[in-house]
């Protein structure tokens, strides 16, 4: 067997064996294990503030007590890099719209007790305009994302991260794909960071936060995937039986 690989090739094996650190640190979480215990089979989170959790049909749900709010996060932060992409679906039943929110959580604290450069992105389920805002450093005030995001219906809330620390997030509207709604803010102290859900009740009620696919990867590990998807592609291709 004739069995060559280009110079290129190794290097990019040698550098995702160098980078093997940056591969596992992504999140990739489908809540595929329901469970009323937590702690038990999603011990690389924490369940943190006011509330219960438990994970049922395959989605995180959280049930908040009213503040501190209620968040669910990764025990671990992820490792600096220039890029980040971040995205999780997410809604909520009960209780009643613009009286408790869903978000997106990024920091070093918790949701309900937030660090000093920490991000807890949050919309409001079935509230007209969604209202969404971003609690933290660089953060903004609830804004018109000009669709009503249903409850019962997961939507997709997805930050970027850039290199000079601006986030860009986008909600879409799981109910009609041609519905989102763009913006942005500047946090360049936020460089590492847990990431997770969370929720609160701010008045009387019992409103589920529910949350599928969360995902969280610097974008520096998809360029190595890819590099290494296409060196091994190439190895392959020059693999053959001699004649």
């Amino acid at each position: 067997m004739n069995f060559t690989i280009k110079t290129a090739t190794l290097a990019t094996l040698v550098v995702l064996t160098m980078s093997v650190s940056a591969f596992a640190a992504y999140v990739d979480e489908h809540f595929n294990t329901d469970t009323a215990n937590l702690a038990v089979d999603y011990p690389d989170y924490a369940l943190t503030g006011n509330g219960s959790g438990s994970v049922s049909g395959q989605q995180l749900r959280l049930n908040s007590g009213g503040s501190p709010a209620l968040g669910f996060t990764t025990l671990s932060t992820l490792p600096a890099s220039p890029d980040y992409d971040i995205r999780v679906q997410l809604t909520s039943t009960g209780g009643t719209p613009g009286n408790h929110n869903v978000g997106l959580f990024l920091g070093t604290g918790t949701p309900g007790s937030m660090g000093a450069n920490d991000n807890l992105i949050v919309f409001h389920p079935g509230f007209a305009t969604g209202a969404l805002r971003v609690q933290g450093t660089g953060g903004f005030g609830n804004t018109d994302v000009g669709f009503t995001p249903a409850q019962g219906v997961l939507h997709t809330l997805a930050v970027h991260r850039d290199g000079a620390g601006t986030f860009t997030v986008t909600l879409s509207d799981g109910s009609n794909p041609a519905n989102s709604f763009t913006t942005s803010w500047s946090n360049p102290s936020l460089t590492t960071f847990k990431v997770g859900v969370a929720t609160v009740e701010a008045l009387s009620g019992t409103p589920t936060g529910i949350y599928d696919n969360l995902f969280a990867i610097p974008e520096p590990s998809s360029v190595l995937l890819l590099g290494l998807g296409g060196g091994l592609l190439a190895s392959r291709c020059r693999c053959r039986r001699p004649n």
